[in-house]
């Protein structure tokens, strides 16, 4: 498919992975932890294999995929299979909304437009999560 739509020739369709988001963030930072794997010297106390975590943290899911890169084959492993759930952001805006609704009340928060809504959560909600760390 990927051949007919154009973006990859025959000859380079073997270099295609198809992936879930947080395995291509990992595959995408792949050159990064290589180099940086390359300059840690062996000298360096450091594990012969580095272990990272890759989190898609999207508006409806969270992805999680955790993977090894072995520093003397350069290899990078999967050491769990990816999981996640539907603990996105969007999610975290409905809870607000219901937490706010439980301060307010309903009739309240239903006499706010949804362009309203949008100017709450863009503003308010959005820097706050911007702000969590962990």
């Amino acid at each position: 498919a990927a051949v007919d739509a154009g973006p990859v020739t025959p000859s380079s369709q073997d270099n295609i992975i198809i992936a879930l988001e947080p395995e291509g963030a990992a595959l995408a930072c792949r050159e990064d932890l290589l180099q940086a794997a390359r300059d840690l010297t062996k000298g360096s106390g450091l594990s012969q294999t580095l272990r990272y975590m890759v989190v898609d943290c999207g508006g409806g899911t969270v992805d999680v995929t955790i993977h090894d890169l072995n520093r003397t084959s350069m290899t990078i492993a999967e050491v769990h299979e990816p999981t996640g759930g539907a603990w996105g952001g969007t999610y975290v805006n409905d809870e607000v909304k219901k937490m706010i609704e439980g301060i307010v009340g309903e009739e309240a928060t239903q006499r706010l437009t949804i362009d309203e809504w949008l100017e709450v959560l863009r503003i308010h909600i959005e820097n706050a999560k911007k702000g969590l760390n962990g």
